[in-house]
């Protein structure tokens, strides 16, 4: 996504994430940030996500350790799927056969 209000199914995901913290991770990232003085920018929710590249530290930091029965879902452009997220997932241990993308 390119900014924090780009992202489809947010209050979906996010419900999800707190009903079911022990079993659903969520970390968003996004491109970029408006800034504060933006007359859309809702500033009661400041963006708390990551922004930029996707990182080997930044999947580190936000997901859990490769385990059986654990799976990664994730979205985005191909070219950031195939160059970031799959080498920083495999980094960390996670398999092809429990990363799906779309």
């Amino acid at each position: 996504n390119r900014t924090p209000d780009d992202i489809l199914m947010r209050d979906v995901l996010e419900d999800l994430a707190a009903k079911h913290p022990d079993r659903f991770m969520l970390s968003f990232t996004v491109d970029q940030v408006v800034p504060a003085d933006d007359k859309n920018v809702n500033v009661a929710q400041p963006w708390k996500g990551h922004v930029g590249f996707v990182t080997k530290e930044m999947a580190k930091t936000s997901l859990f350790e490769a385990a059986d029965g654990g799976i990664c879902l994730m979205c985005g452009p191909p070219v950031m799927l195939e160059k970031a997220c799959y080498p920083a997932l495999h980094s960390l241990g996670h398999r092809d056969d429990n990363i799906f993308c779309f």
